[in-house]
């Protein structure tokens, strides 16, 4: 696959994920640029912060411990539906 068919799949792919984030933002974000930066922000703090109320685990921690799955299989899991390009009509 050439690198141009690369970046136009991955565009189609995750442009409307994109759109849904910078509306749900309230169009807080100047750029997708600006929108990536602050979801990076937003998920090291959700994936590291330990807080008190949570007996000092992070919020991921949390819930995959209510789930009972392990970080490693919960992460594949969620993975693996973003890997395979596929079409997505919706």
């Amino acid at each position: 696959m050439t690198k141009q068919i690369v970046i136009k799949l991955n565009e189609k792919k995750f442009k409307p994920i994109l759109d849904k984030l910078m509306n749900a933002c309230h169009k807080t974000s100047r750029s997708y640029s600006d929108l990536v930066g602050k979801c990076l922000f937003f998920s090291q703090k959700y994936n590291s912060e330990e807080i008190p109320e949570l007996d000092n685990k992070s919020q991921r921690d949390f819930i995959l411990n209510k789930l009972g799955k392990p970080k490693d299989m919960a992460f594949l899991e969620f993975l693996k539906k973003y890997t395979e390009f596929i079409d997505q009509k919706s």
